[in-house]
């Protein structure tokens, strides 16, 4: 009787084991301290020579790009006037990489573009990007926003999705944000904060369409949220 009463606590406790290894694996992810998303599928090829797209890092250590000065200013002056409870991370956008320029801001001709940086969560589970690109004299920052909206991806994080996109302009500065709203975070806010910290002539607006380019059909109210 008593190698049975044995027998049964060590299986309670192997059970118990087994479940608390289940939670743990289960937990919600932590944050990674690299500055590019997860490689998935959806997202570009890191080149095999651990070199970045220019060639410039060495090897097996790709070389590190600083944000642009004047972005990185902006997205700091957002973030004072509205802060999304976030850990977030601010990065230059290598346009001399294609897939990374189409991964992050939806476009796939980088004409009349100067720089561009990305300010997106570390945890690729969180479907938050806030997008902003300079461009040269002449280009139209309006259509530009428009066109970063129509080609970008929503859904491009591993299992998370954005239901808000806005895009805004001021100057030669073109904005894109995007949110889940089941984060508590909203893009309305972050581009109205746009608009106050980027001054006089900034605007912002619901792009007409969205990830058009990606294959979701416009007007297609499960992919993005409209935001009053």
């Amino acid at each position: 009787m008593k190698k049975l009463t044995a027998l049964l606590c060590a299986a309670a406790l192997a059970a118990t084991l087994a479940a608390c290894g289940s939670q743990t694996s289960s937990a919600a992810p932590t944050a990674t301290p690299s500055p590019t998303p997860d490689a998935s599928a959806e997202q570009p090829a890191t080149p095999e020579d651990g070199t970045d797209a220019a060639g410039t890092g060495e090897s097996g250590t790709p070389a590190v790009t600083e944000p642009d000065a004047e972005l990185s200013a902006l997205v700091d002056s957002i973030y004072e006037k509205y802060t999304p409870e976030l850990m977030l991370m601010t990065n230059a956008i290598d346009l001399s990489d294609a897939s990374w320029v189409s991964y992050y801001t939806g476009l796939t001709d980088t004409t009349g573009i100067e720089a561009a940086i990305a300010s997106e969560t570390a945890i690729s589970a969180q479907a938050y990007s806030l997008v902003l690109v300079r461009v040269a004299e002449g280009t139209d920052a309006a259509e530009v926003a428009d066109r970063m909206a129509a080609g970008i991806n929503p859904g491009k994080w591993i299992c998370a999705q954005a239901d808000q996109v806005m895009v805004g302009a001021a100057g030669n500065i073109a904005m894109l944000v995007m949110a889940d709203s089941g984060l508590s975070v909203s893009a309305q806010d972050v581009a109205d904060a746009f608009v106050a910290a980027a001054g006089e002539g900034a605007s912002a607006w619901v792009p007409e369409t969205v990830g058009e380019a990606q294959g979701i059909p416009t007007g297609d109210d499960t992919a993005v949220q409209p935001v009053e």
